[in-house]
């Protein structure tokens, strides 16, 4: 007979199971990444970030999910194809990251802004996580999206300010230099004197030639 169970309900089943961990797989994860994270510095590194990999279904979304559980805020974005039966799904916010002129700088401000956000109404680590991927995650990430716009915009009026800033104070710097016609002026106005007086010193000594 056929089984009633889609591969996504034994996906969805298989992830919420009790996990075991003979191995404390997760608590050395967790050391790795603190570990990385203290040795971090700007300059250094070209990001604050580690990569896990590993081929599909060995356990690293579930491992993100174990993370959460040890008190550590994760936000899960999932990029899996929209028909795929996997568990966690694709998430909502797959398509706007995934368009060209998506800014993932924004992206990652926009997390911990909403993360802090639940951090200071009292949120745990592990609601946080089941928000990103739960039947609630519209809601996360509607705020996301929301909180990369305001990062765009406070990041274009930075850029704003800025270019303004440097356009005055070129500005600035050409006002102090006088233009070359006064130069110009200036000069003729100084030779006219030096000019005079040779041509005075010339006639004495002319007039004194006569007079011997």
């Amino acid at each position: 007979p056929t089984s009633s169970v889609t591969a996504s309900d034994a996906n969805i089943a298989a992830f919420k199971r009790e996990f075991k961990d003979p191995d404390n797989y997760v608590n050395r994860l967790y050391e790795d990444l603190e570990r990385y994270a203290k040795a971090w510095e700007r300059g250094g590194y070209y990001f604050p970030g580690a990569s896990i990999i590993q081929t599909s279904g060995s356990g690293k979304s579930r491992a993100m999910r174990e993370l959460a559980k040890h008190g550590v805020y994760v936000v899960y974005c999932s990029f899996m194809k929209g028909d795929a039966s996997g568990f966690p799904r694709r998430s909502d916010i797959a398509e706007e990251l995934l368009r060209p002129e998506t800014s993932f700088l924004a992206y990652f401000l926009a997390c911990g802004g909403v993360v802090d956000n639940y951090i200071k109404d009292g949120v745990e680590p592990d609601k946080v996580f089941e928000q990103t991927i739960g039947s609630l995650q519209r809601k996360f990430w509607n705020e996301v999206s929301e909180n990369m716009k305001a990062v765009e915009q406070d990041a274009k009026k930075k850029e704003k300010e800025a270019e303004k800033a440097r356009l005055d104070e070129v500005n600035s710097s050409k006002a102090s230099v006088p233009p070359p016609e006064a130069s110009v002026q200036i000069s003729k106005k100084r030779k006219k004197p030096v000019g005079s007086a040779g041509k005075r010193s010339q006639s004495v000594q002319k007039s004194a030639n006569k007079k011997q």
